[in-house]
């Protein structure tokens, strides 16, 4: 939270709750992923295989358990 009138903030419950969870582990696990390719491309150890492997991934969305 970069702002706000509180100094703790409120922890949310319920499906809102997972909501927001899901969302921070969706963006931590995207940098990764981009990483991982761009260093696969730039490495020119790109191929069919490590393209499969990026689709599988991508459109099987976040690991989230």
């Amino acid at each position: 939270m970069l702002a706000g009138n509180r100094e703790t903030p409120v922890e949310c419950l319920g499906w809102v709750g997972r909501a927001q969870r899901a969302h921070r582990n969706t963006l931590e696990s995207v940098a990764l992923f981009g990483i991982l390719v761009l260093v696969a491309h730039v490495t020119g150890k790109a191929n069919e295989m490590t393209a499969l492997g990026a689709a599988a991934y991508f459109w099987r969305g976040s690991p989230t358990p």
